[in-house]
């Protein structure tokens, strides 16, 4: 047998880290995050101990990885239906449906990171990394509504990201009995009128 190239190393890598941060997911969503010991997340990723101490430099830096990678891959779509040359309500139509489709995806997933954001105390110390995001994030969404023509627009940039939140929280809770798609659509008729009135 020949020996491995440096990329299949890597991906070995990556598929254990995936692993241990799934395992941990699970444990934080549903034991509780101060519940959760090293221990229990090697156990169940079927790793050792020490091999998590070569990917993550304690619990709350495996919580936060977790946190950081669905953030990111959040950011990297957002930002690839802003640089799309079609209208700014097409925009938010795309993100809309992009954010359902994301959660009805994978409702297990979302279900666990929603009830971190319920544990007390659990994302101490990513006080910074929030304020980044927001920092670079905020004034996208509100130049978008207000390419749209829409009165107020960082405050519309700020009720659409709750509408949407608020959405997904009562979809994650309720499951099949909330109309998620039809709320979406509402939603998203808020909007429809500025696009009809933007000149060709």
């Amino acid at each position: 047998m020949s020996p491995r190239t440096t990329a299949q190393f890597d991906e070995i890598r990556q598929r254990s880290r995936q692993r241990i941060m799934a395992a941990a997911l699970e444990l934080f969503g549903t034991r509780g995050y101060a519940s959760t010991s090293i221990n229990q997340i090697a156990k169940a990723a079927e790793v050792s101990k020490g091999l998590m101490y070569n990917y993550f430099e304690s619990k709350q830096d495996l919580l936060q990885q977790i946190v950081l990678t669905n953030m990111e891959e959040g950011e990297q779509w957002w930002q690839e239906i802003l640089a799309l040359d079609v209208s700014p309500f097409e925009k938010i139509e795309k993100v809309t449906k992009k954010s359902l489709q994301v959660v009805q995806e994978d409702e297990h997933h979302w279900r666990l990171l929603t009830s971190l954001m319920f544990q007390p105390h659990v994302l101490e110390g990513m006080e910074a990394i929030f304020e980044q995001k927001v920092t670079t994030l905020q004034p996208q969404a509100t130049a978008l509504f207000e390419a749209l023509g829409v009165p107020f627009p960082e405050k519309e940039a700020l009720l659409y990201s709750a509408a949407l939140d608020g959405m997904f929280l009562q979809y994650l809770s309720l499951g099949a009995h909330y109309p998620i798609q039809e709320i979406a659509d509402h939603l998203l008729d808020r909007y429809r009128k500025y696009h009809h009135q933007l000149p060709d």
